[in-house]
């Protein structure tokens, strides 16, 4: 199996599970106000992934150019990039389905610190935690940023390969 092929299905994997263990350990509801910190550590997984693609492939590829391992990782993006829906779909339809309203209800709680109205505060909340929202976000944060991390991935793993030549 192609490593980006390979290493896209375990970064998917890898990703839901992530949310599902943020579920679990309560960063959705109990421990909801950490949320937005603790969730940075799962820009692990496409690091962590994209750097195995192009191990994997330098494993093939003794002489891997920068060329290849960017497309070699961009693939790996392309697919992440299709599949991060469906798991996003799973996991707001069958592990936390009340997701959104945890989230929106937080943030019309903290409305004084954000020093609008509940009612804007409901507003605000409603427009970007939504289903559709989530999904645009998911896909363009899985493409660009997927593609800026392949970048300079592939860029250190054959770094030294350039200094060779």
């Amino acid at each position: 199996m192609k490593p980006s092929i390979k290493w896209a299905l375990i970064g998917s994997m890898a990703s839901l599970l992530w949310l599902a263990l943020e579920y679990v350990v309560g960063l959705h509801d109990k421990y909801i106000e950490y949320h937005p910190m603790v969730t940075n550590f799962a820009l692990l997984i496409p690091i962590l992934t994209l750097r195995q693609t192009v191990e994997d492939t330098k494993a093939l590829y003794p002489d891997l150019t920068f060329q290849r391992a960017f497309s070699e990782c961009a693939i790996g993006v392309l697919l992440s990039t299709f599949l991060a829906p469906i798991s996003v779909y799973v996991f707001f339809k069958y592990v936390n389905p009340d997701f959104f309203n945890s989230f929106i209800q937080y943030t019309v709680a903290h409305a004084d610190q954000m020093h609008v109205t509940k009612e804007k505060a409901l507003q605000r909340a409603s427009s970007y935690f939504n289903f559709q929202m989530y999904m645009i976000q998911i896909v363009l944060s899985t493409l660009f940023g997927g593609l800026l991390i392949s970048v300079i991935v592939a860029y250190l793993q054959t770094r030294n390969q350039r200094a060779k030549q």
